[in-house]
């Protein structure tokens, strides 16, 4: 088990890391720590993970290739993308899962300031759109059960019905993310995630 000062002082094991070896480097220009570590995972389990932005010239060259490395007691791993890469998942607010990365992501080095000002730009849903996708998630949890598992039960299809209900489950933990105004973790983390939410139940008095 690794030792408690280390899962105490995460976030500066993973700023260590990126000073020694990415600042300075003339292609990266920005680097952001995403998953376990910038959700606040204090664990034995915890591992540190990177992405590296670099220009989309030298992306296209293909000279970066994802790495991994232990590092004081951590599984360390990194990828690489660019601005542009960044945007073309954030833009039209389509992909939720991406939106949810990018928005707990913690920006550990940023020269310019680009970084931040990209992701400010996605904090959080435009009215209009939380509104669609509050009726989407709605519309298709809702066909999946009650609508789908009752069909399946009335065919005598209970592992079908099963799986109806599980996805119905899944959708509906997302719509209470949309509900709160926040975007919506991927499966790993959505329960850990869901406990902070201000909005989970009725809380009306009868």
């Amino acid at each position: 088990m690794l030792e408690a000062r280390f899962l105490a002082n995460l976030l500066k094991i993973a700023e260590k890391f990126v000073n020694e070896r990415f600042v300075g480097c003339d292609d990266v220009l920005g680097v952001l720590l995403e998953g376990s570590a910038a959700i606040g995972v204090r664990d034995e389990y915890v591992d540190l993970d990177f992405e590296v932005i670099i220009s989309e010239k030298s992306y296209k060259e293909g000279v970066f290739l994802t790495d991994e490395t232990m590092y004081e007691g951590f599984e360390v791993c990194w990828g690489w993308t660019t601005f542009e890469r960044i945007e073309s998942k954030l833009n039209g607010w389509y992909n939720d899962i991406h939106l949810w990365v990018y928005s707990t992501s913690k920006i550990m080095y940023d020269p310019t300031g680009k970084v931040e000002r990209l992701l400010k730009k996605y904090k959080r849903y435009p009215e209009d759109i939380r509104k669609e996708k509050m009726f989407s998630y709605f519309y298709y949890g809702w066909a999946e059960a009650p609508y789908n598992f009752e069909k399946a039960l009335q065919r005598k299809d209970p592992i079908t019905a099963q799986l109806y209900l599980t996805n119905a489950v899944e959708i509906f933990t997302a719509l209470l993310f949309i509900i709160n105004n926040n975007f919506v973790p991927y499966r790993k983390w959505r329960l850990r995630e869901l406990q902070k939410l201000e909005k989970k139940r009725n809380t009306k008095k009868k």
